[in-house]
């Protein structure tokens, strides 16, 4: 039986710490110079190229695992607060929306430096975070807080570059989070039923 990084088994401890470390230690490089290699993140990271090579084989596999791993901290970072948030104030508006990004905003973490540092492309942090826009925005929908003919393909793509802009205007520009999330906030404003604005 084989054992991940991160899954507890004997040594792997220090596996998982590496491979952090790396991540962390890529998305400064690469926002620096996106043409660098996995030689430049070894030394970045402080660790062996022998152990950089061992996690990813080549430079196109690390940044795969830097998205896939922004993607999985976004996600839980939603499905930890948007439902807590909904099952414990059922009549929760829209605006709780934005108690999360307030919350958010301020975070450091390597996958705001990403968004920040935009050493990857926007496009697989909006598909992995659209689904669960989509449902917030159903649901105001279906409460009346937002029209009824919002385009529910198209509408979640914008918040979410709206809110990576967010991110960007906190931890690349110094902007405060609550005015940050006051470009999101007024889309959302527009979305709504008239005499609701």
């Amino acid at each position: 039986m084989t054992t991940t990084p991160g899954s507890g088994g004997p040594g792997r401890a220090d596996a998982r710490r590496n491979r952090d470390r790396i991540l962390d230690a890529a998305v400064d490089v690469l926002a620096a110079d996106p043409r660098a290699g996995l030689p430049e993140v070894a030394q970045a990271a402080g660790v062996s190229r022998a152990t950089v090579y061992r996690h990813f084989p080549d430079i196109a596999t690390l940044r795969a695992a830097l998205v896939e791993d922004a993607q999985e901290i976004g996600r839980q970072m939603l499905q930890e607060h948007l439902p807590a948030i909904l099952e414990r104030e059922p009549d929760a508006s829209i605006d709780r929306f934005f108690g999360l990004l307030n919350v958010a905003l301020p975070i450091e973490h390597r996958w705001t430096r990403m968004i920040a540092g935009e050493p990857l492309p926007d496009a697989p942090f909006i598909e992995a975070f659209a689904p669960t826009v989509r449902a917030v925005i159903k649901r105001a929908q279906v409460r009346g807080e937002l029209r009824a003919d919002l385009d529910l393909e198209v509408v979640p793509e914008v918040l979410m570059s709206l809110a990576m802009l967010a991110v960007r205007k906190v931890h690349a520009d110094g902007m405060a989070p609550e005015r940050a999330s006051e470009i999101v906030r007024t889309y959302v404003d527009g979305m709504r039923p008239r005499g609701s604005r």
